[in-house]
């Protein structure tokens, strides 16, 4: 994390809920939290090189 100057993490607590690191696939444990982060982010146009 040191090399990451924004750098987070979250750490889901285990629960009766949670499957280990299936837990990832489940996003009502970290979706809003992603959302947060992303509202973070500045906005980039689209440039006419950046296709597929």
């Amino acid at each position: 994390m040191s090399r990451l100057p924004r750098g987070e993490y979250d750490l889901i607590p285990a629960s009766a809920e949670t499957r280990g690191h299936g837990t990832t696939g489940q996003a009502r444990f970290w979706a809003e939290r992603l959302r947060q982060f992303l509202a973070t982010l500045p906005v980039r146009a689209a440039s006419a090189e950046s296709g597929p």
